[in-house]
């Protein structure tokens, strides 16, 4: 009898299967434009809102974008907290 893989297990164990980020192109300059000086709640609640886009959580969008820098497929600026204003 041959073991099928199980796919919570090729998630890392996590119960949760991998995230999909194959359709980056269609979010990611939203995100480019928004980052750093939006907080990721609401890009993704903005991303979430599109027609015929996807759901996004907070925590899922934040690994994606962690993903594709360190694919070099975005901006590690991305990632970067809002700077504060002086004056």
């Amino acid at each position: 009898m041959s073991q099928r893989a199980d796919p919570d297990e090729a998630a890392g164990g996590s119960g949760r299967r991998p995230l999909d980020i194959s359709d980056y192109r269609l979010w990611l300059p939203l995100v480019e434009e928004l980052r750093p000086n939006t907080p990721w709640s609401e890009v993704a609640r903005l991303l979430s809102a599109l027609p015929g886009g996807r759901r996004w959580r907070r925590q899922d969008l934040v690994h994606a974008v962690r993903r594709l820098v360190a694919d070099r497929l975005a901006d590690e600026r991305l990632l970067s907290r809002k700077r504060e204003r002086v004056g």
